[in-house]
């Protein structure tokens, strides 16, 4: 909230562990603050569904802002020929907040297509393209920033992604040898500098390349032989059956009382796709747990509600690459329901190939 009332909304966020063991969480917002103000306030708003008096109030923290210091390094960002020019003529960020600006570019140039490379660089059941946005030359690297179009259905209530992303991207020169990953410092000033590039994109370039599907890579000058390859490993992801849906009956009050996950043992199918619903346990927030074992269907989400009742948050567990067919889904209430409870499950995502998107570039012409 600005000092004239006015406010600017978060865009997305992400959280992660720190170096020294504390948590971070970086809030991305979708408009600049005004040059004229150098103060305002972070509103986290009173979760949704309490009672006023009676659980979290909003909470405020003062902010101020300071200019930055003119001494900065200001690195030019390139836009490559390959991606159509619809970055806005503005700035971006590359180096601890510091604008840069993004022109056409000449050189360097993006190779034709993907050129002949290492057999071992590719590992998914088949390939695409990532294509190189953009590329900034500092004094002994550059940042090369590749992407590939993002994929959700609409459709879905909740993480429609078509892909899943469990791997993080990988780079390779031309003999095949994998150069290492960013130090934890660099990486973050790789993070923010996509968060300000991806807000210089249009709006339906915003809706293409998501967050989570562009990626900025160190490229030293030295020590590697060109061209370079990015290599990121996704799982493709579908939903066969998104209107059929199971009811199951069960006693909440036994989940809620014991201290271990209550077993159901359920087989569901929707159409198609089977798989089952092993068991349910209260869940730490106040609410259930439904635990699924998608093995037989290749399951590895669905959704999962209480009917007749309105939940006040809910979640699930991570993809793990490891054991992608157990997973729970968790609805929590503001009151738990217990009793005889139905809980109706649907729209289960089906696993697919692992796809290699992979792109390469050189600093030649």
């Amino acid at each position: 909230t600005l000092p004239d009332g006015s406010r600017i909304e978060a865009a997305g966020s992400s959280s992660g562990n720190m170096p020294d063991g504390s948590y971070a969480n970086s809030i991305r917002f979708s408009d600049p603050v005004p040059a004229n103000f150098n103060q305002a306030t972070l509103v986290f708003p009173c979760l949704e569904g309490t009672v006023r008096g009676k659980g979290p109030e909003d909470w405020q923290f003062a902010l101020a802002f300071k200019s930055a210091p003119e001494n900065l390094a200001v690195y030019p960002a390139t836009l490559m020929p390959s991606y159509p020019a619809t970055l806005m003529p503005s700035q971006t960020q590359v180096e601890n907040l510091v604008p840069a600006t993004v022109t056409p570019a000449t050189q360097p140039q993006v190779e034709s297509g993907t050129p002949a490379m290492p057999a071992m660089i590719v590992d998914g059941d088949r390939q695409e393209e990532m294509a190189v946005l953009t590329v900034v030359e500092k004094p002994d690297s550059y940042w090369v920033t590749w992407a590939f179009p993002s994929k959700d259905d609409d459709s879905i209530q909740r993480n429609g992604y078509l892909y899943e992303q469990p791997f993080n991207p990988v780079l390779y020169d031309a003999n095949g040898t994998q150069l290492p990953e960013p130090n934890h410092e660099t990486q973050l000033q790789l993070w923010q500098y996509e968060e300000s590039l991806f807000n210089q994109l249009s709006g339906q370039d915003q809706l293409k390349y998501y967050p989570h599907t562009m990626y900025t890579i160190v490229v030293p000058k030295s020590g590697v032989a060109f061209p370079i390859y990015a290599k990121q490993n996704v799982y493709e992801r579908s939903f066969p059956e998104k209107e059929a849906y199971a009811e199951i009956e069960f006693d909440g009050t036994k989940v809620q009382t014991s201290d271990e996950p209550v077993e159901i043992n359920q087989e569901i199918q929707l159409g198609s796709v089977k798989f089952e619903l092993e068991a349910i346990e209260k869940n730490q927030f106040g609410g259930y747990s439904f635990l699924f074992d998608g093995t037989e269907g290749n399951v590895v989400q669905c959704q999962a509600g209480l009917v007749g009742y309105t939940t006040n948050m809910g979640g699930g567990s991570s993809f793990n690459p490891d054991d992608p067919y157990h997973f729970y889904q968790a609805e929590m209430y503001s009151q738990i329901p217990t009793g005889m409870l139905t809980v109706r499950v649907s729209q289960p995502a089906v696993l697919g190939d692992l796809i290699s998107f992979i792109g390469s570039w050189s600093p030649e012409k």
